[in-house]
């Protein structure tokens, strides 16, 4: 039990650098919308380059981190974790020619609605793919790479197309959208107001959503039960809304139908503020009232005599990934058109979402341990350990 907990508290502790960096060499918003379609329903964004390479060398530093290198379990399971990320990623490279943690730039996604059936999808990614791309994927699927005037084109499973552009945009989805940009010179047709602005705040996530006609009424047609009411109108009451996470903080922008729609979004957002600003201090004080209440249930449940044990070094884990509340806000409210605008920042993301410390280290966790149990054989089984009798 104690083998396991120490792997598990080092582990969160050791993950406490995983997080977002500022990228340099993010896109801008011309880039990104390149070969967007004009008018979709809903897209997303990620920069990938804003967190995987930093990532990636945080575990695999894992073998050599001080508090990991003393036990000897830890650093068992750390080696295995950073040999099966590595295998996987040769493995990866070897197929189609590239490196996932340093070649995959950015990726976005757009969906159109029609009035009934499938949505149309685009995916669109930038990466340093070999110009042997498609037809190293070919072979592997037994499909005919075409050349065209820009670029060259594949089928792609269930009935998608992969498309790779001559200046370096890998597209995949609708055959038509794919075609179109890959058949000849494509000139960008993309039209938004808000996005482009955005996207040049270099945000490492966007989700945002334009419903058109077609598509609300769509939504308020299939979205029809009304235990679903709350969905429904968050699906049809807004002309624009959009969510961006930045290495320093989220933002959001909401433009309503209504005058109703745009004073529920302003109280809304007002409560999450609220909510936002108590979850760093909530988090600290579940911990910390937790901790007294495990030493006491420890003296009939042995196992959790390692977690008091270790208690100090649990508590300053969380400190370290949660903030005090106090970040920073900026509120930008137009009842005349109906648009509410909201910022929150702080020195890092952590320190505005509670959680955003949290759940990469818990995700990092749980990694290790799924990777670490596939070689459990490799370890020792060790000896249930005894409650230890303490004063209290």
């Amino acid at each position: 039990m104690e083998a396991g907990f120490v792997k598990l508290l080092t582990v969160l502790l050791s993950l406490s650098n995983i997080g977002v960096e500022p990228n340099p060499a993010a896109p801008s918003s011309a880039e990104v919308l390149r070969y967007a379609p004009a008018k979709p329903d809903a897209m997303a964004y990620v920069d990938f380059g804003a967190f995987v390479p930093n990532n990636y060398a945080a575990l695999k530093s894992l073998p050599n981190n001080p508090q990991i290198k003393r036990d000897k379990h830890a650093r068992a399971a750390a080696d295995q974790l950073v040999k099966t990320i590595d295998s996987g990623l040769a493995m990866v490279k070897n197929m189609v020619g590239f490196d996932p943690v340093t070649d995959v730039k950015w990726a976005s996604a757009w969906m159109t609605y029609p009035a009934k059936g499938d949505p149309k999808v685009l995916a669109i990614a930038r990466a340093n793919v070999p110009a042997d791309f498609l037809q190293r994927l070919a072979k592997l699927s037994g499909s005919k790479v075409d050349s065209l005037a820009n670029g060259q084109m594949m089928a792609g499973p269930d009935g998608e197309v992969i498309g790779l552009t001559k200046d370096g945009y890998l597209l995949f989805g609708d055959g038509r959208l794919v075609k179109a940009r890959v058949q000849k010179a494509w000139r960008p047709r993309a039209r938004f107001r808000y996005l482009p602005k955005m996207l040049d705040d270099k945000p490492f996530l966007v989700v945002a959503s334009a419903p058109s006609r077609t598509a609300t009424r769509r939504f308020s047609k299939e979205i029809s039960d009304p235990d679903a009411v709350f969905l429904r109108d968050l699906a049809t009451g807004h002309k624009f809304a959009a969510v961006a996470l930045a290495h320093d903080g989220v933002s959001w922008t909401w433009i309503a139908r209504t005058g109703h729609g745009y004073r529920h979004a302003k109280m809304f957002s007002e409560g999450l503020i609220d909510l936002l600003r108590a979850g760093h201090l909530t988090t600290r004080g579940l911990v910390k009232t937790v901790m007294p209440i495990l030493a006491s249930l420890d003296k009939v449940q042995p196992e959790l005599a390692m977690i008091t044990k270790y208690e100090k070094q649990i508590i300053a884990g969380v400190d370290s990934m949660v903030g005090d509340g106090q970040f920073k806000v900026k509120f930008d409210a137009d009842p005349r058109r109906r648009t509410l605008s909201v910022h929150a920042w702080d020195k890092e993301l952590s320190r505005v979402l509670p959680m955003a410390g949290v759940i990469p280290v818990m995700a990092g966790a749980g990694a290790f341990f799924a990777l670490a149990r596939s070689g459990a054989q490799s370890y020792p089984a060790q000896k249930p350990a005894r409650a230890v009798a303490r004063p209290h």
